[in-house]
């Protein structure tokens, strides 16, 4: 029995992401991707016009929940306790076996199609780091800390945080536990650097 409405959109999105990670872009075909979301293929193409549009939404689908987690753009009373929840909880998402997985397959890809790969980054990291910068800003229009470049900053804690980890999750499918000390230990030394 077919699957219909948005039960159908779903499964489509979730056999798509599987098959998008596990086979690449360019491997991955509309026929398997309906067959394993239990739908016909027009049934796909009835909500993905192509197979990019599908890959856009399986991208959403996967950062949506991500951004969900970082600091909004006002200001905070204890800016070190928002930085550390931030830090703790992105660690946790980004050194899953999954995100590594969906960027092994955007490296792969990238060379064949830039576009997409495009996409991903500014639908992931992108908007990501620029949030992370709105907050910053926002902290030092309060006040709270001097953040003359925020881009700059925003990128400076990420990389202290999660820069290795993530090549290392990326490289060796290794992904430390996060470890509340060193969490600490560099929130406390961008602080120090971003000091009124």
């Amino acid at each position: 029995m077919q699957k219909r409405g948005q039960a159908a959109k779903n499964a489509i999105v979730d056999a798509a992401a599987d098959a998008f990670r596990e086979e690449g872009y360019r491997a991955a075909s509309m026929d398997a991707i309906a067959q394993k979301a239990g739908v016909s293929k027009a049934t796909v193409y009835a909500h993905f016009e192509s197979k990019d549009t599908l890959f856009q939404a399986t991208v959403r689908r996967f950062v949506t929940p991500i951004l969900k987690l970082l600091p909004g753009a006002d200001p905070v009373e204890d800016v070190r306790a928002e930085l550390i929840h931030f830090a703790e909880t992105f660690s946790e998402i980004l050194l899953t076996p999954e995100k590594a997985d969906w960027d092994r397959m955007m490296v792969a890809t990238s060379k064949q199609f830039p576009k997409l790969a495009r996409s991903y980054f500014e639908a992931g990291p992108q908007k990501a780091l620029n949030r992370l910068a709105k907050f910053l800003k926002a902290q030092e229009e309060a006040g709270n800390i001097s953040v003359p470049d925020p881009e700059f900053s925003a990128e400076m804690f990420c990389g202290m945080l999660f820069g290795t980890r993530i090549l290392r999750n990326l490289i060796l499918s290794e992904s430390p536990p996060t470890d509340p000390t060193r969490v600490h230990r560099s929130v406390d030394a961008f602080l120090k650097v971003h000091a009124k």
